[in-house]
């Protein structure tokens, strides 16, 4: 029987190199994106170039109606996935003075509402069949609240909460873990300094890599025994009491 994972917010970054990791142990995946349409071609074109089976869905997860149509599209034309991995993320600074409804929306619609909406979908497509749930959080949940990314950070906390709830609610047959990555990658708005040295500072001096990502997803999908919990890869950041975005 193939095995298909649905990656969200897969087409650049971290999603991206999980993708590339997962065709490689014989995966097929769908490859999730609103706005990277060019890098989500390019990367289909390089998968399927190679054989290695890949497909995309394009889906605004801002909007309900779009995200509860993803799972119809990949049951109708590709099959039934196996494994969630709900990897795509809103990180839009705020604090309590500059907070505002736009923000919110943005942050909590895609880091909480639309994997709450798949998960559940996720579910109802998977019938009687075992299945794996994996969202990524960030180290930060385990620090509440960070000022600077109000919405942001409480929106990941809420999306732990929710693992912790719906590995009771799904178990045995689907199994909802998460991962809390550190620095593994600079962001869009990071200087090179500030994230060099959001790197360093942890207990081990290493934040992690992309490598560790996917041998903890790995981990967790050939440990049965495993449900609602959260696997930080952060060299141990999540200890230190430091924050650095």
């Amino acid at each position: 029987m193939k095995k298909i994972a649905l990656i969200t917010g897969s087409a650049t970054r971290i999603g991206k190199m999980i993708v590339k990791s997962l065709v490689e142990d014989g995966w097929q995946v769908v490859i999730h994106y609103n706005n990277s349409q060019d890098e989500a071609e390019i990367l289909l074109q390089e998968l399927n170039a190679n054989n290695l089976q890949a497909f995309s869905v394009q889906a605004d997860l801002i909007d309900e109606n779009q995200t509860k149509s993803i799972f119809p599209y990949i049951t109708k034309n590709i099959g039934q996935v196996s494994l969630l991995i709900n990897n795509a993320a809103s990180f839009i600074n705020d604090n309590v003075a500059n907070s505002n409804y736009e923000i919110w929306h943005q942050n909590m619609s895609v880091n909480l509402r639309a994997p709450f909406l798949l998960m559940k979908d996720f579910k109802e497509q998977l019938l009687e069949q075992r299945g794996n749930i994996i969202n990524i959080l960030d180290y930060c949940v385990t620090k509440l609240p960070v000022g600077k990314f109000l919405s942001y950070s409480l929106s990941k906390n809420a999306l732990w909460e929710l693992t912790k709830l719906f590995a009771i609610e799904f178990a045995p047959q689907i199994r909802v873990n998460a991962l809390g990555p550190g620095s593994i990658m600079r962001g869009i708005r990071q200087s090179e300094e500030n994230f060099t040295a959001s790197r360093i500072h942890s207990p081990l001096n290493n934040a992690g890599s992309i490598e560790d990502i996917y041998n903890a997803i790995k981990f967790i999908l050939t440990t049965p025994s495993i449900t609602g919990e959260l696997i930080n890869i952060d060299g141990g950041k999540h200890l230190s009491g430091e924050l650095n975005y």
